[in-house]
């Protein structure tokens, strides 16, 4: 499987053309201000073979990260994965608590 990493040399690319910002712009042409817990956005998504590419990738804060993942894969995909993810998360919570000894 491809690694979802991305180089070092490419992120900080992507963060200096980017200015460190969210580069999604709204319907009245305002680019976003965000500029905390920027994710990796792939134009052409990863899970479509999209590279990892300067060209290939931009700044999405994390509200506009997952409004081009619905864009791209539509709300209910992304909602089922949100809901097979918690579901997934929530079992694995529930194993470790059961074999984890008590402390009381």
């Amino acid at each position: 499987p491809r690694s979802r990493h991305v180089p070092a040399a490419i992120r900080r690319a992507v963060f200096k053309r980017d200015a460190g910002r969210c580069t999604y712009v709204d319907a009245r042409g305002e680019r976003c201000r965000e500029t905390h817990a920027l994710h990796l956005h792939h134009r052409e998504p990863f899970a479509k073979q999209g590279p990892d590419t300067t060209e290939n990738l931009t700044l999405h804060c994390p509200s506009h990260n997952a409004l081009a993942a619905e864009q791209d894969f539509g709300a209910q995909y992304i909602t089922e994965r949100r809901t097979a993810a918690n579901h997934t998360s929530l079992a694995s919570e529930q194993r470790t608590m059961r074999a984890t000894p008590s402390t009381r």
